[in-house]
């Protein structure tokens, strides 16, 4: 069910020829595990970004079958407007990434790596367009990254962001949700006011020194930035269900095998990747359960009025004799305390590189983990 490329066979050919010995007492996995690893090689130590280059395309043709089973998984849950050529090269148009972070010193086998991969790439797609469509602007600018921000800003041709970037900043610091199961909803007067205040105070380090903010242009540069934020996360995808070039009949995606049962690699890879995430579930509880334990008295009183009671901001405030924005940042504070032991973690055991996307991931894991955990509570 797979064209041979040529110009592939033949390199492979040649290099079997030239290493010769070493594939001696390999066969199955292991000769794959070779290859990659040879190819990998070869492609860090030529031109990572030239996509034309020989141990590129070998990578890449060996990862083929990994995508092509990930869409074919995505296809049974999914709901969508997608084919199956669309997942595919979805996930494919990611390679680039996939490819520079995996390391053949932690043991995996590119192969299964990609399949995990290319599975997250096309559900974070899909996820991401859907929170778009039902998502609020404060959704929007409550979930948005720094990083993608700054990219959507600029994206949008604008040259001084600096102003956009603290008033978002200020918007993140003082308005929070107050329940995971409503929609983020406008900002209250209160909060308006506290995020003028803390965008007039914090312009002052600022160089240059952006304009002073009120509520309407405080408005309008978050209004903008949601608008931007969703321009830049809405990228085209030009569907390979379209007529193969040159005939009047059949598709591109007819070149990919339809298979009504799963491989033994399928089923492999996703009891494999089932195991591994319960293992990591089970790590994460302990290291979070630990942080707790970690907290000052007000920090766990807080969360747990927060969490647990359901109560607002501004209720605890008024509990605790504080500033509704006071409350606004303690929390702020003690969930970048928990998400840093997550992320310290993660690098320690997971070697995961801290990346925005990671950032942004775990910190809607740990939300999801703190109401779950004082939902148990007595």
């Amino acid at each position: 069910g797979w064209i041979a490329d040529p110009h592939l066979h033949r390199s492979m050919r040649a290099a079997q020829d030239w290493v010769g010995e070493q594939l001696e007492q390999r066969s199955g996995g292991a000769e794959v595990q070779f290859w990659a690893t040879y190819w990998h090689r070869r492609w860090r130590a030529g031109t990572e970004d030239n996509q034309s280059s020989l141990p590129y395309r070998h990578l890449t043709a060996l990862v083929q079958e990994a995508c092509y089973w990930a869409a074919q998984r995505t296809m049974r849950f999914a709901v969508s407007q997608y084919g199956l050529a669309d997942y595919f090269q979805l996930a494919i148009a990611r390679f680039d990434y996939v490819l520079q972070h995996f390391s053949p010193a932690q043991g995996s086998r590119l192969d299964a790596y990609a399949y995990t991969a290319f599975c997250n790439i096309i559900r974070d797609t899909l996820r991401q367009r859907k929170e778009l469509d039902i998502s609020s602007d404060w959704a929007v600018l409550r979930r948005v990254s720094q990083k993608r921000l700054k990219a959507a800003l600029k994206a949008e041709g604008l040259k001084d962001i600096d102003p956009y970037i603290l008033a978002w900043r200020c918007y993140r610091l003082v308005h929070v949700p107050s329940s995971q199961t409503q929609p983020l909803g406008q900002p209250e007067a209160e909060d308006w006011q506290a995020m003028v205040y803390e965008f007039n105070q914090q312009r002052q380090a600022m160089t240059p020194l952006p304009p002073r903010c009120d509520e309407a242009r405080l408005r309008q540069w978050l209004g903008r930035c949601a608008a931007a934020v969703r321009v830049y996360l809405y990228p085209k995808v030009t569907s390979l269900n379209i007529s193969k070039p040159g005939r009047n009949s059949g598709e591109l995606q007819d070149t990919l095998v339809d298979q009504e049962e799963r491989s033994p690699l399928d089923l492999a890879l996703a009891e494999e990747e089932a195991t591994t995430r319960h293992q990591q579930q089970l790590a994460v509880d302990q290291v979070l359960r630990t942080a707790l334990q970690q907290l000052s008295d007000e920090a766990q009183t807080i969360l747990l009025r927060y969490y647990q009671q359901g109560q607002t901001q501004q209720q605890i405030a008024e509990a605790l004799g504080l500033k509704q924005y006071t409350i606004s940042r303690r929390l702020s504070k003690v969930r970048e305390s928990l998400l840093k032991q997550v992320l310290l973690w993660s690098q320690d055991s997971l070697h995961i590189s801290v990346t925005s996307d990671v950032v942004v991931s775990m910190t809607a894991v740990l939300e999801e983990w703190l109401y779950r955990y004082y939902a148990a509570q007595p």
